[in-house]
């Protein structure tokens, strides 16, 4: 039985800052705000026009995706902590900023908001943030030591410095929604440990399904909408509700 949108139980949820500059506030609305708006449209014109069918598998494609493959919640502490594919380990702080390690190139962008951010070496954090540098590297070595990847989708390794943000989780009693700076949109299922992920590429948007067993598939969202299966339906439509929550 699929996740219902009907026994919706927000458990916690966390955001990130829309704090900015006087200047920047009064050009357009908040990156946070239009985020949601622009994956919430997506995820309705998808599931208006989709198709119920069996997905072909011809049109699966071989691509890098970026997505969470390790969480954490110690948001009535500290925050929430993730790992993404390409080994970067993030977290949106209970003060609404922000900090990601990328490991490759050990350097660490600090965020106020998604578009203010400061980058420094891993090694010489500014003195104010030596503080959450220690809930970074907490969050580094527990996610390590501690939790299994969930699933067999790789990403490239980020060779530049990751400005990628959280800008929102929300935690129901069904599944975890988190939405990237990005467009990224993942949503991970408790009672059977699937995942969705929505996220942009040249060619338009993906969605890559990562079944019970930790196995993956990525085609086309256009693909979709001639032949989805139902369980990928279902999932797309609490996806939604959850979006509507935030």
């Amino acid at each position: 039985m699929g996740p219902s949108d009907e026994s919706l139980a927000i458990l916690m949820r966390g955001r990130m800052s829309s704090r900015r500059r006087l200047a920047i506030q009064k050009q357009r609305k908040p990156m946070v705000e239009k985020m949601v708006e622009d994956v919430t449209d997506i995820l309705k014109n998808f599931l208006f026009t989709i198709t119920p069918g069996d997905l072909d598998p011809t049109k699966q494609v071989n691509f890098p995706i970026l997505w969470v493959t390790k969480w954490v919640d110690y948001s009535n502490k500290y925050g929430f902590g993730y790992q993404l594919s390409d080994d970067c380990t993030g977290v949106l702080l209970s003060d609404g900023t922000h900090i990601v390690l990328s490991p490759y190139t050990q350097k660490v962008c600090y965020s106020t908001s998604s578009e203010e951010h400061i980058t420094f070496p891993e090694w010489s954090p500014p003195y104010k943030l030596e503080a959450k540098m220690r809930i970074l590297r907490f969050f580094f070595h527990y996610m390590q030591e501690n939790v299994l990847e969930g699933g067999d989708l790789r990403g490239a390794p980020s060779l530049s410095v990751r400005t990628l943000c959280l800008l929102h989780f929300l935690k129901t009693d069904q599944a975890l929604l988190m939405l990237f700076s990005n467009g990224t949109l993942q949503v991970n299922f408790y009672h059977d440990r699937t995942k969705i992920i929505l996220s942009r590429a040249k060619q338009g948007y993906l969605l890559s399904f990562v079944d019970q067993d930790r196995q993956s598939c990525t085609v086309p969202l256009s693909v979709l909408k001639v032949g989805c299966p139902a369980l990928i339906i279902q999932r797309m439509e609490y996806a939604l509700t959850l979006l509507q929550s935030l």
